[in-house]
């Protein structure tokens, strides 16, 4: 089967463990084959960009403690910080990345698709 990509901050490229195809998510044009957005503080008008696709993508936004502090998770499309400060923990964020890709993946993919 064929594994819908991950759209990627540049600052962040090197920071996510994945087999899935990654791409800097300021080159995205078409979102239909994207299946989790991971972008920095300094970009969150990416974030409004992939919701207004209304796919449900799922998004996640890095940076410093400060700056996550002012990111209202309530208010907005996204479905999880990172922070990069306090313990980063690459694995576990790949994982968790990973996770909601799959899940997002599984429930746009027809199941006559899936080889």
């Amino acid at each position: 089967m064929l594994k819908m990509k991950i759209a990627v901050s540049e600052r962040l490229i090197n920071e996510i463990i994945t087999n899935r195809d990654v791409i800097l998510a300021t080159s995205v044009k078409d979102w239909t084959d994207i299946a989790a957005v991971v972008v920095t503080c300094d970009e969150l008008q990416l974030v409004d960009k992939v919701a207004a696709t209304q796919f449900g993508i799922p998004t996640f936004v890095a940076g410093e403690s400060s700056l996550l502090d002012r990111i209202n998770l309530e208010n907005g499309p996204i479905d999880h910080v990172i922070d990069l400060e306090n313990g980063f923990d690459q694995n576990l964020y790949s994982r968790e990345i990973e996770h909601l890709a799959s899940v997002y993946e599984s429930k746009v993919i027809p199941p006559f698709l899936e080889l």
